[in-house]
């Protein structure tokens, strides 16, 4: 498929997806009389769509809904101390949420009662309690604020700031939104995200059903009965979880591979994915060669005196986990790889993706502490060098540096200037085979070295010993 079949696949998909049209066979051949393969392509979208979309979005306790079989919904007006019971306002895999009144402040409340089975155990409900206390810390306009924890005739129930709006599920569902909206989301979401990891706080649990959007537009993360509290210096509690051993909550398809998996998510990694046109994850990289006090810490005991200062030097820099695996993709048919950043200036990394079978080399990076100087430039001429050591094509995209298409000759056939916002299209052969470079790395180089070594010490051994002396 051309790209624009591609693109056009995708916006019928889309269009069906939302419109949910009654025969949709019928519409699509109606849409798509001219091209079969589009067609082939919309249908397959549509039946993987159908098979896996529902179930993935589903919060376990949903799809199986007799996991809160003892869980009763509370009747409106009941009284629960201060509190009196308006009616349901939502539910979910960690119990029902329901819109009170307290009397005490005349104020409207979200009151969220937690599934009996839950609290019964005396370990659970002290785990409950520390989530609240650390969910009652976060005081940012972008998460819900939690009141107070409440004990009332013998089950436990968090009181929190009552939104009004909607939830991004909804929003997503009857509009699409524009690029301004998304970025601004974003940047929301992000700031909210970080006041919260800033307390230690991992919300774990991330998902549009658990984002508000207010009548103003603000944005307000809510529910953080997944959450997890970073131990050592800088966590509020360092044992809370509200998470059980040996239990795996959330929402599969925005669950991390170690919650899947029931693991502690104790490593974060600098990555990339890389989606095909069906919208599948084709590729996941970590990158293998960090940025030192970029992004980790070298020689971190010696550095902080034996780790005296380990946490004020780490907080600041980071402390991501190198990869691991020279990560391959297939998109089409075709193997594709990516590398991050600076790793661009180490030809035998590069080389390691090509000598795999990779034939698309993509760059992604982050120029943006280069500013205008000569750096990015720089950065972007040794990328350059990558392309023509294993005759491959290069696809850069740059963060206020310079996004380029590069050939296995050196030559840019498209690029844009510094902070230039752009889209680049090109059509880019996949190449195969390989250069001596890839296959045998930098044996020439050792071998010069080599030579030029023992060719110094010759002449050297020369001059100490040179003709007609010692007779």
């Amino acid at each position: 498929m051309t790209p624009e079949q591609r693109r056009r696949a995708r916006d019928l998909f889309e269009a069906a997806v939302e419109h949910e049209p009654a025969d949709v066979h019928r519409w699509l051949d109606e849409a798509v009389a001219d091209d079969s393969l589009v067609r082939a392509e919309v249908r397959s979208l549509l039946d993987h769509h159908s098979r896996a979309g529902s179930f993935l979005a589903q919060p376990v306790a949903e799809a199986v809904p007799q996991l809160l079989e003892e869980d009763r919904a509370i009747a409106p007006g009941t009284e629960l101390g201060p509190y009196t019971v308006v009616g349901e306002i939502g539910r979910g895999g960690m119990g029902r949420v329901y819109l009170a009144s307290d009397g005490r402040l005349g104020r409207r409340i979200a009151l969220k009662a937690l599934p009996p089975e839950l609290t019964r155990d005396a370990t659970h409900r002290d785990r409950l309690r520390r989530e609240a206390r650390a969910a009652a810390l976060l005081t940012h306009p972008g998460i819900c604020t939690v009141f107070a924890l409440e004990e009332l005739e013998g089950e436990l129930y968090i009181a929190t700031e009552f939104v009004e709006g909607h939830t991004l599920r909804e929003e997503i569902g009857t509009t699409r939104p524009s690029l301004e909206t998304i970025l601004a989301t974003a940047r929301d979401l992000a700031s909210a995200l970080a006041g919260a990891h800033g307390k230690g706080v991992t919300h774990r649990d991330l998902k549009p059903e658990n984002v508000m959007r207010t009548a103003d537009g603000r944005i307000k993360i809510l529910d953080f009965g997944l959450a997890r509290v970073a131990a050592g210096p800088g966590g509020i509690a360092a044992t809370m979880t509200a998470s059980f051993p040996g239990a795996i909550a959330g929402t599969p398809a925005y669950m991390s591979p170690e919650q899947i998996e029931g693991r502690t998510a104790g490593r974060i990694w600098v990555g990339a994915k890389m989606l095909d046109p069906q919208g599948q994850i084709a590729l996941r990289y970590h990158k293998i060669r960090l940025v030192p006090f970029g992004v980790y810490v070298p020689m971190q005991s010696v550095l902080t005196l034996g780790g005296k200062f380990s946490a004020k030097l780490v907080q600041e820099v980071g402390e991501f986990t190198p990869g691991s695996e020279y990560a391959v993709g297939v998109v089409d048919g075709h193997p594709v790889s990516v590398f991050i950043c600076y790793e661009a200036i180490f030809p035998d990394l590069v080389r390691e993706f090509a000598a795999r079978g990779a034939q698309l080399l993509v760059n992604i990076t982050n120029d943006g502490w280069y500013g205008r100087t000569s750096a990015p430039y720089q950065h972007f001429a040794m990328a350059r060098f990558r392309a023509v050591e294993n005759e491959r094509f290069l696809v850069r995209a740059a963060n206020t540096g310079i996004t380029a298409v590069v050939d296995p000759h050196g030559r840019v056939l498209e690029r844009t200037e510094l902070f230039e916002r752009a889209v680049l299209v090109r059509d880019v052969p996949l190449l195969a085979g390989s250069t001596f470079y890839t296959r045998h790395g930098d044996v020439f180089a050792w071998a010069c070295l080599g030579a030029a070594v023992a060719l110094t010490a010759a002449g050297l051994k020369k001059r100490s010993h040179p003709p007609g002396l010692g007779r």
